[in-house]
């Protein structure tokens, strides 16, 4: 039981402070949110698009969605 709560007490000094931890890991939740989006809708764009615009359909649709994605992530 000693142990145990040894183990809880013991705190990661190397990280920064709660305000600033926040903001990073938001930053960082945002930033794969969007490098997600980016490639899950470069996908169905080149999917959902005509055979002689697929490239610019894909480039389209990732490119205004992924930011949408990013946030909600």
């Amino acid at each position: 039981m000693g142990d145990l709560h040894n183990e809880q007490s013991h705190r990661d000094l190397s990280r920064e402070p709660c305000p600033d931890r926040i903001i990073e890991d938001c930053g960082g939740a945002f930033g794969m949110g969007c490098i997600g989006g980016f490639l899950w809708h470069t996908v169905r764009g080149w999917r959902n698009s005509p055979v002689g615009e697929k490239r610019a359909g894909a480039l389209y649709a990732a490119t205004s969605r992924a930011p949408i994605l990013g946030g909600n992530f």
